[in-house]
């Protein structure tokens, strides 16, 4: 399973990705801990102003203003540097992941908030990028707080940011992993998984 997050500067599906976070594992009884998500996961950091300037996606004004409104562990992540990845290499970036991992992305289950981050990457794949097929197998996308309510716990699953000690809210690896670990405790206490 795996649990996708991204940092945008907008809503709509062609909104400037700014970073993606991906938690990977395995439904399993064995509960990993937040840190060790974190180091099996993956982080992208993107550079934002060519998918602007060149493919024409967008930076919505109050998005941009709500950016710059938050901490600086979180504004960091709309700062240009200069180890921003070309956004045009998240295809090979997922092969060499999950290649890492012994699967392929398609076989995995994806879990998302509001189908929000997957309908951009697909937006993504298919309009700026122009390719045909996608990474991952869109039939195992997922929504997590729906996946959440009906194993009968709110949209959070009770825990709260605050709860994970290290937790950097509005970091998508860190976002992805605080849903990552909302799901495996709900599934384990339900025992939904063996």
């Amino acid at each position: 399973m795996c649990v996708v997050d991204l940092e945008t500067a907008g809503t709509w599906n062609d909104s400037v990705i700014f970073s993606l976070g991906l938690s990977f594992g395995e439904y399993t009884m064995e509960e990993k801990p937040f840190d060790q998500l974190v180091t099996d996961g993956l982080y992208v950091k993107f550079a934002a102003l060519p998918q602007y300037r060149e493919m024409g996606r967008t930076m919505d004004k109050d998005t941009m203003a709500w950016w710059a409104s938050q901490g600086e562990s979180a504004k960091a992540v709309i700062r240009p540097s200069p180890e921003d990845i070309a956004i045009e290499r998240l295809p090979e970036i997922f092969d060499e992941f999950f290649v890492s991992k012994g699967v392929r992305f398609k076989d995995c289950d994806v879990y998302d908030r509001r189908s929000f981050d997957m309908t951009k990457l697909e937006h993504l794949y298919k309009v700026s990028l122009g390719r045909t097929g996608l990474s991952w197998n869109y039939m195992n996308e997922f929504e997590v707080s729906t996946a959440l309510r009906f194993m009968g716990k709110d949209r959070y699953a009770s825990i709260k940011p605050s709860d994970i000690k290290g937790m950097i809210y509005h970091n998508a690896l860190h976002d992805a992993v605080l849903d990552h670990v909302r799901l495996q405790k709900t599934m384990i206490e339900i025992g939904m998984i063996s």
